[in-house]
């Protein structure tokens, strides 16, 4: 429910990228696509950082595999939300009385009717959504994304464009091309960072071969 403690390391910023997020916070949906070692859940990390210093209100959850069961994910995203709204409240056992078997749609109704009940604009970031790999998980965002009030931003990372997002108003993504380091952040990260005083020909030369790619 919580990014990973990156206290006593040195981060790498990334301030034009996480700025670009910020001027974007209206969206209703923004996601990160890009495969592993891009970053990516560095810079949500230090995107709600961001938020939080606005006064906005951020809820957390990193997905793994087993969160692809719908009622556990639910669950999961529920107690994300109660950790910043402590209010919020979703009770699982009034939407399953018994049964086990409750669509995913019927579980997004029940999520939707509390979030409209919240006062104030609420960020909830997921990351590392793909992991989570239910064979309705597509039906049951667009479903989200059709109900899903004025007030509730969704933001989430995923090593793959998922396909229910294309074409979509209000959506906007960022691909590997955005996240890629540029050589002043390269300069940054190697030289001050890791302070391995490298000269300009070496920060150029490890630019061109990773291209860019922090993990690189």
């Amino acid at each position: 429910l919580y990014p990973a403690d990156a206290s006593g390391h040195a981060v790498l910023e990334r301030n034009a990228l996480v700025e670009r997020l910020f001027l974007a916070r209206q969206q209703r949906i923004l996601l990160l696509n890009a495969p592993a070692g891009f970053g990516k859940s560095t810079i949500l990390s230090l995107y709600r950082q961001r938020l939080i210093q606005e006064g906005a209100t951020v809820a957390w959850l990193s997905c793994d595999e087993s969160d692809s069961e719908p009622l556990r994910l639910l669950q999961y995203i529920s107690a994300a939300i109660v950790e910043v709204l402590p209010d919020f409240n979703l009770s699982v056992g009034d939407i399953l009385p018994g049964d086990v078997s409750c669509s995913p749609q019927a579980l997004v109704d029940a999520l939707v009717v509390e979030l409209k009940r919240l006062s104030g604009e609420l960020y909830l970031i997921i990351d590392d959504f793909h992991l989570v790999r239910h064979p309705q998980i597509g039906q049951a965002v667009r479903y989200l994304m059709e109900k899903m009030p004025s007030s509730l931003h969704l933001i989430s990372s995923s090593r793959y464009q998922p396909s229910f997002v294309e074409g979509e108003p209000g959506v906007l993504c960022l691909q590997a091309e955005d996240l890629r380091l540029g050589a002043a952040e390269i300069e940054l990260y190697l030289n001050q960072i890791k302070q391995l005083d490298l000269s300009q020909a070496d920060l150029t030369l490890i630019q061109q071969r990773t291209e860019g790619w922090i993990a690189g």
